[in-house]
């Protein structure tokens, strides 16, 4: 089903997403499969809206607003379809419906959301940088190249469509490009998220060093950034620097408890430190916030192995090893042989490579 609706994007994204009548979105039909909270509603309208209509709209626009900034996006939604059905014109509220529908995971919705703002207005800027970041996500990235453009010909101040097309070239892995558009954005705002973009790309580029210098200038603007802790700690991991990447873990942790890569870096770190029972704990932690991943089981088994506690240890490795063949993943299926091999635990599969050690990061 990915594949499929994937390779609609590129159609969905320059403008074919929805029917329009008088100028305006048509009503979805109800027998579509719309939702309570549907993002795919569009109702028919004629003519210029009224005072009155944009005053009702704005006010559940900016009731909408403030659910999405406290994360409730469900609830959001339902916000801004009330402005929608108040003004059915209003631009802003299609854009704020389709931002919101991606930050819940209705990527395909969002697309028609975005369209619908352009096709009402199609100089309206932030549509077309909400929708660039939309088709990031799902990896369309020419045709989010082409509505980060138009969003930075429209409006050529905006740090925010510079910033989203950076992010566009990191997820390509065009770490050049992505450098200079991050470069080009803190330029225009002299802000933290450039920076951490910068930082991020940096780390993923194995330069270290300048990763750690941009997440430094960024929390030196903002102190109680997260994601400029968490890519600085990950920085530090990779230059085995693990007392440094420890304390950023423990001052991320502080405020992300339920941060479930945290906890599994952390666990990472301690490893590495030979302190093995805090890294069970943080295995711990992750097991019970992703009890389907393998890579947990995996890794406290190791950890188990090292505290000589080989019967969790074989239990551990035989659920990882079981969870690697569910998911084709045989080579680490086999990696986790090969430590069920160490304490003797269970009958091998073929092939069994020599363990190793490398850093695993998340």
């Amino acid at each position: 089903m990915i594949r499929l609706v994937k390779g609609l994007l590129a159609l969905l994204a320059l403008g074919a997403a929805a029917v329009f009548l008088n100028g305006a979105p048509a009503l979805a039909d109800a027998g579509s499969g719309a939702s309570a909270t549907s993002c795919s509603t569009f109702p028919t309208t004629s003519g210029a809206e009224s005072d009155a209509a944009r005053a009702a709209a704005k006010k559940w626009v900016d009731a909408g607003i403030t659910y999405y900034n406290n994360t409730d996006y469900r609830t959001a939604v339902k916000e801004f379809e009330k402005a929608i059905a108040a003004d059915p014109r209003y631009v802003v509220a299609y854009t704020w419906r389709g931002d919101s529908c991606d930050n819940q995971g209705d990527h395909a919705d969002a697309l028609l959301n975005y369209n619908a703002a352009i096709q009402l207005d199609a100089t309206y800027q932030y549509a077309y940088a909400t929708r660039c970041d939309t088709l990031r996500e799902l990896s369309e990235f020419d045709a989010a190249v082409l509505s980060c453009q138009k969003a930075m010909a429209l409006d050529t101040t905006d740090p925010y469509a510079v910033r989203v097309l950076a992010r566009v070239y990191h997820d390509e892995q065009k770490y050049d490009k992505a450098v200079h558009y991050y470069k080009l954005a803190y330029s225009m705002d002299k802000k933290a998220p450039a920076l951490v973009g910068l930082c991020q790309t940096y780390k993923d580029w194995s330069q270290y060093d300048q990763a750690v210098s941009y997440c430094n200038l960024a929390l030196t603007i903002d102190p109680e950034n997260d994601d400029a802790l968490f890519y600085r700690a990950l920085a530090y991991m990779h230059q085995a620097k693990y007392p440094q990447a420890l304390g950023d873990w423990n001052h991320y942790i502080n405020r992300n408890a339920q941060d479930a890569n945290a906890h599994y870096n952390r666990g990472r770190t301690y490893q590495h430190m030979g302190r093995f029972k805090e890294a069970l704990s943080d295995y711990n932690m992750y097991v019970g916030l992703q009890p389907d991943d393998p890579d947990g089981y995996l890794e406290r088994g190791e950890v188990e192995v090292s505290l000589n506690d080989a019967a969790d240890a074989q239990k551990d490795l035989l659920r990882a090893k079981a969870l690697y063949l569910k998911k084709g993943d045989t080579d680490s299926a086999s990696e986790a042989q090969t430590w069920l091999d160490k304490i003797g635990g269970a009958p091998s599969i073929a092939p069994s490579p020599t363990p190793s050690a490398p850093i695993s990061l998340r």
